[in-house]
């Protein structure tokens, strides 16, 4: 990636699955170009706990504690939090 960036290839965004997000990787990708490029990645499940804001969450709890941040997308008829 960073050879893509020092040739003048700068995407938007990198999407990642299950398999691959993690938190060197988040911040890895959010570091290269100077924090433009954004992160998409998919969330695993199971008995997992996710650090947000300090707190500790499932992946159940983190979904309501987020829904007041809901986005949707009506044309993929979707909804996403960022």
């Amino acid at each position: 990636m960073s050879r893509a960036i020092k040739q003048g290839f700068i995407p938007d965004f990198v999407m990642m699955d299950t398999w691959f997000t993690c938190a060197k990787l988040i911040n890895s990708v959010r570091a290269l170009a100077g924090g433009i490029i954004h992160f998409l990645g998919m969330l695993k499940g199971g008995a997992r706990k996710y650090l947000y804001d300090g707190q500790e969450f499932s992946l159940s709890q983190l979904r309501n504690h987020m829904m007041s941040s809901q986005h949707r997308c009506t044309r993929f008829k979707s909804r996403y939090l960022t």
